[in-house]
């Protein structure tokens, strides 16, 4: 390395998670260093810029139950270490999050003539979870779980149509067919995955990362998947405020729905 890249490194290794926190000016100005050369050495490590640098530094970060000697045992000390890696999950997220790409994929759902979410395996509930919430805010989408009927139905989506795919790894075959075939087809990709780079991340418009420490070995994605519903949900807040009072008036008419399926179901009792 040469003596700039040897600050920018030191600085890194100093505190690690202070920079994944960091603007890039800030760690330029620790390091002594100029921004065009932080930007240089992130890319000499083969990320796209330093965004991307401090995603996978969150990565690799432990979650802070794995460094804490907490008090209990058994069923306890397991249940704490999973609520800590999924806060650890938020904060870390939280920090490599584009409000203009919410923002836009907000903008890209509301307008849209029909939305196909798909996920496969674990990621299956997040898309059926997030489907039900478009379809209470009146839009016209519908989950799809089975991998062949969800490249059928991508095939015909169109311009207008717009396909959410949730993935951990972002390399599943499935999703990545249905995610050319929608492209084929003239859809709008967006994605929620765990990584930064992966073959789903180059075929959507807008990707969405939920950075937690699963991704170092392809782990079950437990913590990605609660971090995936948060990100979801934030999108879909988003996506109300752009249809207006007329959320509003749809999410009402489904909550009268739901009422009277429980009144139903108290009858049949």
């Amino acid at each position: 390395m040469s003596p700039a890249e040897k600050r920018i490194a030191d600085c890194i290794l100093k505190d690690p998670a202070l920079v994944t926190k960091s603007t890039l000016v800030f760690l330029a100005k620790e390091a002594g260093v100029s921004p065009g050369s932080i930007t240089n050495f992130a890319a000499s490590l083969g990320f796209s810029g330093f965004s991307q640098l401090k995603i996978n530094l969150a990565q690799n970060l432990p979650a802070e139950g794995e460094v804490r000697t907490g008090a209990g045992s058994g069923q306890n000390r397991v249940l704490r270490s999973m609520i800590e890696s999924a806060r650890s999950s938020f904060e870390a997220t939280l920090e490599t999050v584009s409000e203009g790409d919410f923002s836009e994929a907000a903008g890209i759902l509301a307008g849209a003539g029909r939305i196909i979410v798909i996920g496969f395996a674990y990621s299956a509930p997040v898309a059926e979870d997030l489907a039900f919430r478009l379809m209470a805010l009146g839009m016209p989408a519908q989950a799809m779980t089975d991998s062949l009927a969800a490249d059928l139905a991508c095939s015909s989506l169109g311009e207008r149509g717009v396909l959410l795919a949730v993935s951990h790894s972002g390399r599943t075959k499935e999703v990545l067919r249905c995610a050319q075939t929608a492209k084929q087809a003239g859809a709008r990709i967006l994605s929620l995955t765990s990584y930064a780079k992966s073959p789903l991340a180059e075929l959507s418009k807008i990707h969405f990362v939920a950075v937690s420490n699963e991704a170092l070995n392809y782990q079950v994605s437990m913590t990605a998947r609660l971090t995936h519903l948060l990100l979801g949900d934030y999108l879909l807040e988003l996506t109300a405020e752009r249809i207006g009072a007329g959320a509003v008036e749809r999410v009402d008419s489904i909550l009268d729905v739901l009422e009277q399926n429980r009144e139903a179901i108290r009858g049949g009792d």
